[in-house]
């Protein structure tokens, strides 16, 4: 990984791109009944039919097709939500994917021209092997110094097993021949440890993990994509094959100027309360819309 300033070596820096932290990427009281001793009655959510209409025509919802439709509604709110983020996974992961790749061809490619040209592999010192939370392979820190004698330091990728660690004897300290991008070495060269030849990209962690991410940020966006439609398809279901109600208007008795009369509070408990619709007095619902009789 680059060389540069000095911050845990985990960051791109003299023309590398830019991965930092050793990654590929950069998420009153209550109140009391007024009178003691009595139990007040709780009125449920839904109390009745509810009449939508949509140009000249009425659909009566009953109260379990109101908890049914709102219900429905939640759940695509929620399916919705669960595709937008599993898409925004999808899409950030396979950006990281590219970057990492562009990295590996880049390293590798600088090994193999120092590998040609000896004058461009240089002696660097291990100055840190990390564990970081969350991961399970190393990376270590490292420095070179400068054709004026100032101190580069450098990173690795998460690449390194605890065996291979153990196996190179590497520690704090231990000498490393190290690929650079430019010679003399200057504050602005980018390095690479000659070891990163004996790894592949899939053994990158940090690219293993970014495409789990994007495997299930595709699962997510399936099923958010896939349930949301049966959803609203049922929601259009459920909204069009409740019952149909014809608007009451006409039956509001009106002066001869086009205005509503009063209705004195006789004639208000032989109207429907949902639709407008009169009622017979011996009858306890509506006939066009189903809501019980009110009661004043």
């Amino acid at each position: 990984m680059p060389s540069g300033l000095n911050n845990r070596g985990r960051s791109h820096f003299g023309g590398g791109s830019a991965r930092k932290g050793g990654s590929h990427f950069s998420g009153g009281s209550p109140r009391s009944s007024r009178f003691r001793g009595s139990s007040r009655r709780v009125r449920p959510f839904f109390t009745g039919p509810s009449v939508v209409f949509i140009g000249s025509r009425g659909y009566s919802f009953t109260s379990k097709r109101q908890v049914t439709l709102s219900l429905l509604i939640v759940l695509l709110f929620f399916m919705v939500v669960l595709s937008f983020v599993g898409g925004m996974m999808v899409n950030s992961n396979q950006i990281n994917v590219e970057i990492i790749k562009a990295d590996y061809e880049k390293y590798n490619a600088m090994i193999e021209y120092a590998e040609s040209n000896p004058e461009y592999i240089v002696q660097g010192r291990i100055t840190g092997i990390f564990l970081d939370e969350g991961h399970s392979k190393y990376f270590y820190t490292y420095m070179i110094k400068t054709q004026y004698g100032s101190i580069l330091h450098g990173n690795t990728f998460y690449t390194y097993t605890l065996d291979f660690i153990q196996s190179q004897e590497y520690s704090i300290g231990t000498t490393i021949m190290v690929a650079v991008d430019n010679y003399p070495v200057t504050l602005e060269t980018d390095s690479i440890p000659m070891d990163f030849k004996n790894f592949t990209i899939d053994d990158d962690e940090e690219y293993q993990m970014a495409l789990t991410s994007i495997r299930n940020g595709k699962i997510m966006l399936a099923v958010g994509v896939s349930v949301s439609s049966v959803t609203l398809l049922v929601a259009i279901i459920v909204f069009f094959t409740t019952k149909k109600v014809e608007k009451a208007n006409s039956n509001i008795p009106s002066s001869s100027n086009g205005e509503d009369v009063v209705i004195n509070t006789k004639q208000e408990k032989n109207v429907c309360a949902y639709c407008g619709t009169r009622l017979s007095p011996n009858s306890s619902n509506c006939p066009n819309c189903g809501a019980p009789r009110q009661v004043k």
